[in-house]
């Protein structure tokens, strides 16, 4: 032991010394080991209480998670139902969803920006780009549901009128109910620019999401709901000009007379086509009171036989066509008002000269509007009508036009029938296509509603009412046939057949126009070849046109290839006009090239690194081939549109038909 010594004595007071130091040394580890034991107790309770109160926040957010998402799936099933009950005319069911939808998105809005405004998302920024995302989606969607419930109030209100035949076709409907239903389609405009307005801003919505992280996989989705809100808006406004101008089409409140042309584009005019054959068109209460159709040598032999009329006529037609400035030859303004007015004109001073044994008009008042429409027209309306058969002779949208020239050229010419009879058939043609047209079913009125909208972008369709407001109108949907006024680059080239038969059926035209910039100003060059595939027969022949080239007010015309008799450039409808006639051979090609220096305007638009190009189609011209060559002098930006577009840098190189008008844009 530590106390004994050798000689076997103990020691008390060395063992008491070694037990004191014993002692002191255990206190001294105590007083060592004692905040690390202070420091487990207190972490094991933080850690406890942290975990504790995660688990509470975990619920509640859990809770508030399940909550959002119950709503979602609410507002999205009854959406879905709203669309469906709409599909089936259900308007009351369509109202019903689409309120439940509205206030479930209302709602789940409400919820989802307490959580963006929870403090753990708040303090931490989680996920809260991807919250924003989803919040835009759901005003979005709750604006849409907003607007299906407006739709259906309307829809509610047209069944009524029908008598709960919504899906009727239009001739069901008795005079009362067609009279109704017109007032109510006047009367929708306020409520359908409103329905666009709530598109408008559903869009703005889904235009603010950036749709990357978790939501990067629904992009392609939101991409195509935005664009199919976007045709959805443009179908409205189309629809609400529509609304102010259908019933003066249909006759209400009081009966409407139109001068319908038929523009033969086979034989090609500034508006469109030759005006063979004009018609009078009587509505009154959503029905066609009156509808025939004449030669228009109806009216203008008689002028030149009888020596009626004496009106000097534009220079080209004076030396190329007739000495006497007659209606079939009144379409020469490309500009379609300037024509529209000029045919009225023409109307009523022969109507007026005609001897009593050639009256057949039977009107002599104001029309409320001149309509011209071409073959491609009645074609695209026998697609959705089918075949009509008139005289024994089936007319379908394959063989409409050749077959219709031919019986009135050629067929009935051999039967001996007066010329002033044959193009009476395009009276009872249209005449039966109207009886078909007012008993489709319901299904296909969208289809027609589209067909039209495409006739009129493709200028299959020219209409003009003398009313400033409504001619406003029309124009803004794209059927007023006006020379364009633009800000930026623009040309229209306007062919004019100068008896050349139906040529203009065989005619192959390709549009190449190159921008290029120089030390001192912007310059153009404008090349247009034209190939003739026709053969000798009784309707194709060497083409003779009277060509014209609008170009920017103030270009400076450096040269004007191809013409056979070209004229001095000159101003017209706000633009410089280069012209002249020119030939194409039988089985031959020709070209007409243009170059010239654009406006001091332009060239500052281009220098401060923007362009923008108009190319507008003549009416009835079928172009199928137009290249736009720019190139600019620094790497381009941005550019519109997109399709057909090839960039190499800082030059770009468009390819397309031009089919309607078209707008070209470049930043650099």
């Amino acid at each position: 032991m530590f106390w004994r010594k050798k000689h076997k004595k103990i020691d008390f007071l060395a063992g008491h010394e070694s037990v004191a130091s014993l002692a002191e040394a255990l206190h001294l580890q105590q007083k060592r080991r004692q905040p690390i034991f202070h420091f487990l107790k207190y972490f094991s309770t933080f850690l406890l209480v942290v975990f504790v109160l995660g688990l509470i926040l975990a619920g509640i957010l859990l809770f508030q998670f399940k909550g959002i998402y119950d709503l979602a799936i609410f507002g999205k099933n009854n959406l879905q139902n709203s669309l469906a009950a709409a599909q089936q005319k259900n308007f009351n069911a369509m109202g019903d969803d689409s309120l439940a939808a509205e206030n479930s998105f209302t709602a789940l809005s409400r919820k989802l920006q307490a959580l963006r405004n929870n403090i753990i998302f708040k303090n931490l920024n989680i996920g809260q780009k991807e919250l924003a995302d989803v919040d835009y989606l759901i005003a979005s969607a709750g604006v849409i549901s907003k607007a299906l419930n407006e739709a259906a109030a309307v829809g509610q209100q047209w069944n009524e009128i029908m008598g709960g035949k919504f899906g009727a076709n239009f001739s069901q409907f008795s005079t009362e109910q067609k009279r109704a239903l017109l007032k109510s389609i006047y009367e929708s405009g306020p409520e359908l620019n409103g329905l666009k307005a709530d598109l408008d801003l559903a869009l703005l919505n889904l235009d603010k999401v950036e749709a990357d992280g978790l939501l990067a996989p629904f992009k392609a989705q939101i991409n195509e709901a935005k664009n199919k809100l976007t045709d959805a808006s443009n179908l409205l406004a189309e629809a609400a000009i529509v609304s102010q101008l259908a019933p003066e089409f249909f006759g209400y409140p009081s009966q409407s007379t139109f001068l319908v042309l038929f523009e033969n584009n086979a034989e090609l005019r500034p508006t469109g086509g030759f005006l063979g054959t004009y018609g009078i068109l009587q509505t009154a209460n959503g029905d066609v009171v009156r509808f025939d159709s004449h030669d228009i040598y109806h009216m203008d032999q008689p002028m030149e036989a009888l020596h009626l009329l004496s009106i000097v006529p534009p220079d080209p037609i004076k030396k190329y066509l007739n000495k006497t400035w007659y209606m079939r030859d009144a379409n020469w303004s490309p500009d379609w008002p300037t024509s529209a007015q000029q045919i009225i004109w023409f109307y009523n001073k022969e109507n007026n000269l005609l001897p009593p044994k050639n009256q057949i008009n039977n009107f002599s008042g104001n029309f409320n509007g001149v309509i011209a429409i071409t073959p491609e027209f009645v074609t695209s309306l026998l697609d959705l009508t089918g075949p009509i058969t008139i005289n024994g002779e089936q007319f379908t949208k394959d063989n409409f036009t050749n077959l219709l020239e031919y019986k009135v050229e050629q067929d009935l010419a051999s039967q001996n029938v007066s010329s002033w009879q044959r193009k009476e058939i395009i009276g009872k043609i249209l005449a039966e296509m109207k009886t078909k047209l007012f008993n489709l079913d319901y299904s296909l009125w969208p289809t027609a509603l589209a067909d039209l909208a495409g006739a009129v972008r493709q200028k299959y369709v020219l209409a003009y009412l003398p009313n400033d407001y409504r001619e406003g109108l029309v124009q803004n949907l794209g059927a007023g046939g006006e020379i364009k006024t633009t800000a930026g680059d623009y040309f229209m080239l306007v062919d004019a057949n100068m008896a050349s038969l139906k040529t203009d059926s065989v005619m192959e035209r390709k549009i190449n126009y190159q921008v290029r910039q120089k030390s001192d100003g912007l310059y153009a060059d404008l090349k247009i070849t034209y190939h003739n595939s026709g053969v000798a027969d009784w309707r194709t022949s060497d083409y003779k046109d009277y060509a014209r080239i609008y170009l920017p007010a103030g270009s400076e015309i450096i040269s004007a290839a191809g013409f056979s008799s070209p004229d001095k450039p000159y101003d017209e409808s706000g633009k410089t006009v280069v012209a002249g006639l020119f030939y194409v051979r039988l089985g031959k090609s020709a070209e007409l090239d243009i170059s010239y220096k654009l406006p001091a305007d332009l060239a500052n638009q281009f220098s401060q690194g923007n362009y923008q190009l108009y190319a507008q189609k003549q009416p009835g011209n079928m172009i199928k081939s137009l290249q736009v060559d720019v190139m600019a002098p620094t790497a381009i930006k941005s550019y519109n549109p997109l399709i057909g577009a090839e960039v190499r840098q800082n030059e770009i190189i468009w390819n397309s038909a031009l089919e309607t008008d078209k707008s070209f844009e470049i930043n650099f």
